[in-house]
C-alpha cells in the first residue's frame, strides 16, 4: 500500500482497534459457548471453510 492508497486511511484505523475487537469478540461470543455450542460452531466454520482459530 502506497501513501495514496485510499485504504491506507481506513488500516490506520483498523489496526489499533483489532485488539479490542479480538477481546470483545472473545468475552461476548465464545466465551459464553459451551463445549457442545463450540463442536457446533467448528462444525459450521467447517462448511464455511473457516476455523474459530483463525479468527482468534
Amino acid at each position: 500500500m502506497g501513501e495514496r492508497s485510499p485504504i491506507r486511511p481506513g488500516y490506520a484505523v483498523v489496526v489499533p482497534a483489532a485488539p479490542t475487537h479480538v477481546r470483545a469478540v472473545r468475552q461476548f461470543v465464545l466465551d459464553p459457548l459451551t463445549a457442545a455450542d463450540q463442536q457446533a460452531l467448528a462444525r459450521i466454520a467447517a462448511k464455511l471453510r473457516i476455523r474459530p482459530v483463525d479468527l482468534a
